[in-house]
């Protein structure tokens, strides 16, 4: 499991992750399969918060692991 530190709204959350990669399809009619993210926890001062986020602010969180991982 990797992990990074994402800043949202001010605080530091540390993410904790994890990423499968795809396949890329040998035949024509069967599609790729993209590489998937799966976050197990976003920890605040040691406790996890994961299930305190809606769905709007979850993606924010994706988006922004994605962009650090990215750079």
């Amino acid at each position: 499991m990797k992990h990074e530190t994402i800043s949202l709204y001010g605080e530091e959350l540390d993410i904790y992750y994890q990423i499968t990669e795809g396949m890329i399809s040998s035949d024509k009619d069967v599609p790729n399969d993209p590489d998937e993210l799966e976050i197990h926890s976003i920890e605040k001062n040691g406790n996890d918060i994961l299930s305190e986020f809606e769905d709007e602010e979850f993606e924010k969180i994706e988006k922004l692991l994605v962009d650090k991982i990215k750079n």
